[in-house]
């Protein structure tokens, strides 16, 4: 459906110097793309089902079969929903508390004149990675992810939402697209997955997860941009910058002028979601470097970010000199009680004015994925008592801001080699009631000129 994945996107699992041998029949799947093994594995699994629909006495399992319990066991605990106010420990391809980390190594290079100024998201925003069991096929499920723990950790007033009747998940995703579309959503595009998604390695991409979104009442939008036009990668970067920046550059009083003076601005802005035809990122920032040029900041699921989780961890389980720690109630009440102590819900977001380009509302055009330095951030986190799930021993790792950076990076000469592109937003708003919901079955886009 979509072409093969860049060249820039980082792969979760390498290849070990032994052979990948198959978890189920211990074929040698070393010389097969991530696309060809995911397909051998579909195929064990089309066959144990038609096994087990049969009333024929099902043949003796191989010696290997044992080890697929370990795949189901993965794709099952993958479905838990975690945020970073959650009393349980974050999942192994969850990694919170990473925008303060990234805060710091972008002071170090302002510092040292690399970085002129950066913006960041949300500081709640989690890394959420695939995992082996979805690897080729998971980026827009995991981006998913990212967007619901986001939205829990900014605004608790949305947890309902996400919540009942089924949490969010890589096959509740799956589940909660379907059940869309029998309500009448999008109709094209489930045409175009024939009407089936669940239980699938089906890629999905920004259209998909708009319709689930506003499936559950909860308001987003589609934006596109197409690089062959005038202009160029310019009116992407524009919007990006007007995104995090605008309301950061009004300031009204002196805090707002003193934080806008910092050369790294932590704002409250949800994340959002890049998608070009292969492949989707969740954006959390930008950076201006010394010679004005704009590299966005990203999470990419396809990437583990192993160099910092330890030091991003720490951070999370409780580092007082962390300037946006949560607060000891914020990590002990789970989304549910903080929603019940809310008395007003949280003030919406005036809509983002329209940029100096002209935006034409139109039916999107749907696109899926598929197709050395002496300079050191000290992290030390050495609070016994601080709250938070993840609980590990005191230590002090020193980290090469350059290195800690680079992985987040998504540079402008990375963004040329795609010519469409098309965000997803949220602008946490108030909830759409039925009627608002039923309006938006058509899935349309901001078509950016």
């Amino acid at each position: 459906m979509g072409k093969a994945l860049d060249e820039d996107v980082q792969f979760l699992y390498s290849v070990a110097p032994e052979p990948f041998l198959c978890e189920l029949c211990a074929a040698n799947l070393d010389k097969e793309t991530p696309q060809a093994r995911q397909a051998h594995y579909d195929s064990h699994l089309d066959n144990e089902s038609q096994a087990s629909a049969s009333t024929s006495k099902p043949k003796s399992p191989t010696k290997a079969l044992p080890n697929a319990k370990r795949i189901f066991t993965r794709e099952r605990t993958s479905e838990e929903f975690w945020y970073p106010s959650k009393s349980t420990p974050s999942p192994r391809n969850h990694t919170p508390s990473l925008i303060p980390l990234i805060r710091k190594a972008l002071l170090r290079l302002h510092a040292k004149g690399q970085v002129q100024k950066a913006y960041l998201c949300f500081p709640g925003a989690v890394h959420v990675s695939q995992e082996l069991w979805d690897a080729g096929w998971g980026c827009g499920y995991r981006n998913f992810m990212m967007a619901c723990s986001s939205m829990v950790e900014r605004d608790p007033i949305y947890f309902p939402l996400l919540d009942d009747p089924i949490p969010p998940g890589v096959r509740n995703l799956q589940s909660w697209i379907e059940q869309a579309w029998h309500e009448g959503f999008d109709l094209e595009g489930a045409e175009q997955l024939r009407n089936k998604l669940a239980g699938t390695s089906k890629w999905i991409g920004t259209a998909e997860l708009y319709v689930a979104f506003t499936y559950r009442g909860i308001p987003s939008q589609l934006v596109d941009f197409d690089l062959t036009r005038h202009g160029g990668i310019e009116p992407l970067l524009n919007w990006v910058v007007e995104y995090f920046a605008a309301e950061s550059d009004k300031q009204s009083t002196v805090n707002d002028a003193l934080r806008g003076a910092t050369p790294v601005v932590v704002t409250d802005k949800m994340p959002f979601i890049l998608q070009h035809q292969g492949h989707s990122r969740t954006i959390i920032g930008f950076e201006r470097r010394k010679d004005g040029t704009i590299s966005l900041l990203m999470f990419d699921p396809t990437f583990l970010p192993k160099h910092v989780r330890d030091a991003a961890l720490s951070i999370h389980s409780g580092d007082s000199s962390s300037p946006v720690s949560l607060s000891s109630e914020r990590h002990n009440l789970s989304p549910s009680k903080l929603f019940n102590k809310v008395m007003h819900p949280y003030k919406s977001e005036r809509k983002r004015k329209a940029s100096d380009t002209s935006p034409t509302a139109h039916s999107t055009k749907r696109v899926r994925n598929g197709d050395i330095d002496n300079d050191v951030i000290v992290i030390d986190s050495d609070d016994e008592n601080a709250p938070g799930p993840s609980r590990k021993p005191s230590f002090t790792p020193e980290l090469d801001p350059i290195a800690v950076i680079k992985p987040f990076r998504l540079p402008p000469d990375k963004l040329k080699r795609n010519d469409k592109y098309q965000i997803l937003y949220f602008p946490m708003t108030d909830s759409w009631d039925r009627s608002a919901r039923l309006a938006r079955r058509i899935v349309t886009s901001v078509k950016m000129v």
